[in-house]
C-alpha cells in the first residue's frame, strides 16, 4: 500500500516538473512565434526580420504549443491540480515577458536580424572599392558564393575572396582585409579566403567592436597571426 502511495507521489512530482519545464518553454516559444508571425504580416521592413522564410512555421509551432497547453489544462482540471496549473501559467507569463531580456536564451537582436542580399551587396561594394584602390589587386570577390553564404549564415555580412595569383594566402593579405572590414564598422562580418586553386581556405568572423571572434583552421590562423579575442 505504501509503495503504491509512494509511487503515485513520485509520479506527481515528475509530472509537476515536466509541466513546469513545458510552461517555461511555452512562454519562450509563444513570444518567438508571435513575433515571427507579426514580422511576416507587417508591411514595413525594419531592422528586425523574421527568422523564417514563411509564416507557416511559427504558426504551426504556436498551434502545437497551444494544443499541448490545452491538454495540460484539461489534465489539471480532471486531476484537481488547479494550483499546479496556476503556477505553470505564471511561469509561462514570466518567461514570455522575460524572453527579450534573457541574453542566455536568445540574443534577440542578432537572432532575428538576417542580413539581406541587398545589404550584403553594399558591404561587397565597400570591399570592392578597397580592392580597386590596390596597385595590383590580389583577390577577386566571388559574388555568387558570397550570396549563398549570406543565406547560410543569415546574421553576418559575408565576402568570399579568391586569390587571383599563385601562392599561399599571406599574413599581409589577411591583415589588410581585416583592417578594411573593421574600418567599415559592420557589426558581424565573415571573411572566407581561398587560394587560387580553392584547395586551401581560411574562415574568419569578426566585428569592429570585438575584433576576431572566430578563425579556422587553427594552424593556418596561427601562421597568419590571427587570434580570436576571448
Amino acid at each position: 500500500m505504501w509503495k503504491i502511495v509512494r509511487r503515485g507521489y513520485i509520479l506527481v512530482i515528475l509530472f509537476s516538473i515536466v509541466f513546469l519545464v513545458f510552461s517555461a518553454f511555452a512562454g519562450v516559444e509563444i513570444w518567438i512565434s508571435v513575433l515571427n508571425i507579426a514580422l511576416h504580416y507587417t508591411k514595413q521592413k525594419g531592422y528586425i526580420e523574421s527568422q523564417y522564410e514563411t509564416a507557416v512555421i511559427p504558426i504551426v509551432i504556436l498551434s502545437i504549443v497551444v494544443f499541448f497547453y490545452v491538454l495540460f489544462i484539461i489534465f489539471s482540471i480532471k486531476k484537481n491540480k488547479q494550483n499546479l496549473m496556476f503556477i505553470c501559467f505564471i511561469v509561462s507569463i514570466v518567461f514570455f515577458v522575460s524572453t527579450p531580456r534573457l541574453g542566455w536564451i536568445y540574443d534577440v537582436k542578432d537572432y532575428f536580424h538576417k542580413v539581406s542580399i541587398e545589404s550584403n551587396e553594399k558591404f561587397l561594394n565597400n570591399i570592392q572599392t578597397e580592392i580597386n584602390n590596390q596597385p595590383i589587386p590580389s583577390y577577386l570577390i566571388d559574388t555568387k558564393a558570397s550570396e549563398r553564404r549570406v543565406k547560410e549564415l543569415k546574421t553576418k555580412y559575408v565576402v568570399v575572396l579568391v586569390k587571383n595569383t599563385e601562392g599561399a594566402i599571406t599574413k599581409n593579405e589577411v591583415g589588410y582585409f581585416l583592417d578594411v572590414a573593421r574600418s567599415k564598422k559592420f557589426k558581424n562580418v565573415n571573411l572566407l579566403f581561398y587560394d587560387k586553386s580553392k584547395e586551401n581556405s581560411v574562415d574568419i568572423s569578426m566585428n569592429f567592436e570585438n575584433g576576431v571572434t572566430f578563425c579556422y583552421p587553427n594552424m593556418e590562423c596561427e601562421d597568419l597571426g590571427v587570434k580570436e579575442n576571448e
